[in-house]
Parts: C-alpha cells; sequence; structure tokens
C-alpha cells in the first residue's frame, strides 16, 4: 500500500498521455484501481510466503485489426489468481448497496470501464491486460 499512489499516478498519467477522452482515462484508472486492490487483497490473505510480491505496471499503444489501442500491463508475482473476466457479471444496480451481496462489483466495475480486460498466468506471474480503443482527435 505504500507504493499505491505512485502506482495509480502512473496509470493516470499515462492514460492522460494516450487518450484524448476523459471517459476513457477515468475508466483506465477505475479499472487499474480494481485490479491492484484485488492483488493487495490476494497477497495479504494468501497463506504462500513470498520474500518479496512485485508489481510491475507498462503501458503501450498497439494496433492489431486496424484498431489502436491503448493498454496498461499490471503484472504480479503473487498466488495466481484468475478473475474470468470474460464471465458476465449479473450485477443489479439498481439495487440498493446494503442489500448486495459481496463480492464481483470489483471486476463488473472493470468489465464496465475499459474496452478489453484478458487476464493470463504466465512465468508464474499474473497478467491482467486492460485495453481502450484509441479515439483520433
Amino acid at each position: 500500500m505504500e507504493s499505491w499512489d505512485l502506482l495509480m499516478n502512473f496509470i493516470e498519467s499515462q492514460s492522460i498521455q494516450h487518450l484524448n477522452n476523459p471517459k476513457q482515462v477515468y475508466g483506465m484508472r477505475l479499472a487499474g484501481e480494481e485490479i491492484l486492490s484485488n492483488m493487495i487483497r490476494e497477497i495479504s490473505e494468501s497463506t504462500e510466503t513470498l520474500n518479496k510480491h512485485l508489481i510491475w505496471i507498462s503501458s503501450q499503444n498497439l494496433t492489431e485489426e486496424s484498431i489502436t489501442w491503448f493498454e496498461i500491463l499490471i503484472e504480479d508475482n503473487g498466488p495466481q489468481f484468475d478473475p474470468h473476466f470474460e464471465t458476465p457479471r449479473d450485477i443489479q444496480v439498481s439495487t440498493p448497496i446494503n442489500e448486495k451481496s459481496v463480492g464481483g462489483l470489483g471486476l463488473f466495475l472493470v468489465q464496465q470501464s475499459v474496452d478489453q480486460a484478458n487476464y493470463e498466468w504466465a512465468n508464474k506471474r499474473n497478467r491482467y491486460r486492460i485495453r481502450v480503443a484509441q479515439q483520433c482527435p
């Protein structure tokens, strides 16, 4: 948690630099915040012992199938945690917050905030990719 502001500032500054749309910048920040908070919770609840819990964040622009994407890649060496981004979440947004069941809302927010969210486990790391299609100015 000591690095929370540093991590979030990186996501926000990269998003501002590469995106022309404040809504997309907000979406990337919200998705990054949810992923990072899940990472931190998973490592704090883990019974595994690690010498150090490391988090890596990078950004890039890439073009696939004639779409230019802005991507944030968030990786960690914590316990494997697949959020199943491909699974639709049935969150009733009209239900009062005190009547909602615990869990799932953060991943729903990730799904709603970006155009693509993907997960993979590779090289003993969780890899979360969040992307938005860049809009021409």
